[in-house]
């Protein structure tokens, strides 16, 4: 498989992963509420499969996959270990606010745009990662667990930063970077006050790519990106499946 038809590969995974985990959220929030409801109907009190969540704040630590995104250029994080921390308090009714920390173990590619096809491409090099993020959770069963589990989806807003910012030859900088972060998930009650977490995110990350990636000053050589096909931003979808563990509690 050449270089060009692996990065369009990821690229279609990465297009397919988007979608996944958009139909999953919007068939959570259709489909959640009103079977819910119907849970609740007929139901004593004493023997409801709902319970009350009377805890306002908690503290998750987990680990997990960042499986990544080598983008369509090749020079894009790789999958790797994460380990995070989180502390969310409630808001209102079903509404939490979460703060997120990550570190990703990761690596990439180093690419020479005007090298030949056999030497452009060095590495991987070690790439790790220090994400922090901020984002509004829904809880899909309100201030209640339904048979132990708390089902949820958010919406968060974050910055990826590498511990080591350098740039590549022709022109690439690898820095810091905004993401956006949609994610669905699920909490499971062990006891009043810990919770197990199950979550699967998108770091959604945008590349810009410099001018020698697509017109490259050696004319021997073809370009990083054909020019016709691609221009010099790219979106990625970067996967994240984490397991936690979460203790809750008020202030």
């Amino acid at each position: 498989m050449s270089n060009e038809t692996g990065r369009r590969a990821d690229g279609q995974r990465a297009s397919t992963a988007c979608r996944v985990l958009a139909t999953m959220l919007t068939t959570l929030v259709a489909v959640w509420p009103a079977g819910r409801l119907s849970a609740q109907v007929g139901h004593d009190p004493a023997t409801s499969p709902f319970r009350d969540v009377n805890t306002r704040q908690a503290l998750t630590f987990y680990g997990g996959r960042f499986f990544g995104n080598e983008s369509e250029a090749g020079v894009g994080a790789m999958p790797g270990p994460m380990i995070a921390a989180r502390f969310q308090t409630r808001l209102s009714g079903p509404l939490d606010l979460w703060f997120s920390f990550a570190g990703v173990n990761s690596q990439r590619l180093v690419i020479n745009p005007d090298s030949p096809l056999t030497s452009r491409t060095t590495g991987p090099i070690n790439y790790d990662l220090v994400i922090a993020d901020m984002a509004l959770g829904f809880n899909l069963t309100g201030m209640k667990t339904w048979h132990g589990l708390a089902p949820y989806i958010s919406i968060g807003f974050g910055i990826e930063v590498p511990t080591q910012e350098r740039t590549d030859p022709g022109g690439y900088q690898a820095h810091q970077n905004f993401t956006f972060i949609p994610s669905i998930g699920t909490r499971l009650e062990l006891s009043r006050s810990i919770t197990a977490t199950f979550e699967l995110r998108d770091y959604l990350l945008r590349y810009e790519w410099p001018y020698a990636y697509l017109h490259p000053s050696n004319p021997a050589v073809p370009p990083v990106l054909d020019p016709l096909k691609y221009d010099d931003k790219d979106l990625t979808s970067n996967l994240g499946l984490t397991l936690g563990l979460q203790y809750r509690f008020n202030f």
